[in-house]
């Protein structure tokens, strides 16, 4: 009886005739340079071209050459099957460990005696080597690298697998080695990607071995398009196009439990600057409009100062690009929409944001923090139109008068004007503009405002005091802009321009 796999993996018992074994030619494990392969050396060459036919690249020949590639187990001359336990008896010929011998045993997969049939799985609970797919999370946009990781005893050479996965839900992008086996040759066997599967064959050098303990040994990265919607994808273990196998550093074929892995891919997220609406870079510390669907479970207002970082049962966190994950306060949250601040110390460069709803559900999406985004508040909140601001006025004897420069007209529902007046020479009239991710701003020499086209003095810039997460810029007012009716208000921070709003100056 000799092992072989179905086209499951699952190990059946099954037996050879006489015709399966021929004379032999050529030495065990001697099969390059092809087609012929025998020239009575077994080398590197032999050994690499072994592993193309254990990864599934190269098909091999029935014949002499499939005798002269099934080398394992090395005291039959082969069992009839070509897999990860071939290449590391290959290896062991080329350097040197053992010594090289005439081809023998099958010279095909064995027929299968239907009536001998039998299933040879070890119970997985009496299992100690295992093979694991660790558990990860991914965003739809991103790249997600997946784990293998082993728990092994300290005699494993070699290994082989497929990784099974939904095509339609992820793109595979590549495969490398592992922290932990970084000195080992990996085949990757992306033929199948498209269809789901990709192969995976490596072994460390002749007579190496990888350490006992949990070890990472190899990862694959895939694209998650945004057009796909799944949120659990289940990732397996799988034979085809490589057998599942775990070989040790003498060649033999050892027990594994594999076990299977999730990925979670949480709701898609916008996450948008409260005042502007865009969102190609956010701020520390400003104030952030998200997106999505299922969000909270419901519709409410932060009533308290601090703000909470709990409200309905949501909770917003922000992990930054230094790893440090912090929760951030919340202004308002409902089921399609979450108002919070970027908590304060979030380091510049990718973060992750992530929602969980009181229901559990949870959405994710990666920002750009950068040091400012500048932004200014709108009087509908749409990020143009007329501003959300007040004027200032500053009397000769010193006193000040803060004046409207919009109302809400309510029989038409829309935001309407209030011209602001300069009045006489003597007057100063300041715009009190309001808007979020100021405050970071390098020096206030970096920060410029034009109104109506003409450069305006900026007398303030900074933190709010009264509200988190708002900046205020008091900007003179040109009296050259007298009678000009509608006119633009935008500002340069740090060299990034703000949105564009509006005044009326009578």
């Amino acid at each position: 009886m000799k092992r072989v796999a179905d086209g499951t993996g699952q190990p059946l018992a099954a037996t050879y005739t006489s015709a399966d074994v021929a004379i032999s030619v050529g030495y065990e494990g001697d099969v390059a340079p092809r087609p012929n392969g025998s020239n009575g050396t077994v080398s590197i060459a032999d050994w690499v071209q072994t592993g193309r036919f254990a990864a599934g690249f190269d098909a091999v020949n029935p014949g002499n050459e499939f005798q002269r590639a099934d080398t394992a187990p090395r005291a039959s001359l082969g069992n009839g099957a070509i897999s990860i336990a071939d290449w590391v008896q290959t290896g062991r010929y080329a350097s040197g460990l053992d010594p090289v011998v005439p081809a023998g045993g099958p010279t095909g997969p064995p027929a299968l005696a239907s009536n001998v049939l039998s299933f040879n799985q070890p119970n997985e609970a009496e299992q100690s080597r295992q093979i694991r797919i660790v558990d990860t999370t991914g965003i739809r946009g991103q790249q997600v690298t997946l784990t293998v990781e082993s728990s092994f005893t300290g005699n494993e050479n070699a290994l082989g697998f497929t990784v099974n996965y939904d095509p339609a839900q992820m793109v595979f992008v590549s495969a490398a080695a592992g922290a932990d086996t970084t000195t080992a040759t990996l085949n990757t066997n992306s033929n199948f990607a498209q269809q789901g599967r990709v192969g995976i064959a490596m072994a460390m050098p002749a007579g190496a071995t990888i350490a006992a303990g949990t070890r990472k040994i190899a990862t694959l990265t895939f694209n998650l398009p945004l057009s796909a919607s799944g949120e659990t994808l289940l990732i397996t273990f799988g034979d085809q196009p490589v057998v599942r196998e775990v070989v040790s550093v003498l060649a033999e074929i050892l027990t594994v439990n594999w076990i299977q892995g999730t990925l979670t891919v949480p709701r898609p997220l916008a996450n948008l600057s409260a005042a502007s609406f865009l969102g190609a870079e956010l701020a520390s510390e400003s104030i952030v409009a998200a997106f999505g669907n299922g969000l909270a479970t419901s519709t409410l207002n932060s009533e308290t100062r601090p703000l909470p970082t709990v409200l309905g049962g949501t909770t917003v966190s922000v992990k930054d690009s230094a790893g440090v994950s912090r929760p951030a306060p919340l202004f308002f949250v409902s089921s399609g929409q979450i108002n919070y601040q970027v908590p304060p110390g979030t380091a510049s460069g990718s973060a992750i944001v992530t929602i969980t709803s009181g229901a559990g559900v949870v959405s994710a999406a990666v920002i750009n923090v950068t040091p400012v985004a500048p932004a200014i508040f709108s009087a509908d909140s749409s990020g143009k139109g007329l501003a959300a601001a007040l004027a200032l006025r500053i009397k000769a004897d010193g006193s000040q008068i803060y004046e409207p420069v919009v109302f809400y007209d309510a029989p038409t529902q829309k935001f309407v004007a209030v011209p602001i007046d300069l009045g006489p020479p003597t007057d100063k009239v300041l715009l009190l503009g309001f808007g979020t991710a100021i405050r970071g701003l390098s020096n206030p020499a970096a920060a410029t405002a034009k109104i109506g086209g003409a450069n305006a003095v900026i007398e303030f810039i900074g933190p709010q005091p009264d509200f988190v997460g708002l900046d205020q810029t008091n900007v003179l007012i040109p009296r050259s802009l007298i009678g000009r009716g509608l006119v633009d208000f935008v500002m340069t921070i740090d060299g990034k321009l703000t949105n564009t709003v509006s005044v009326v100056i009578k």
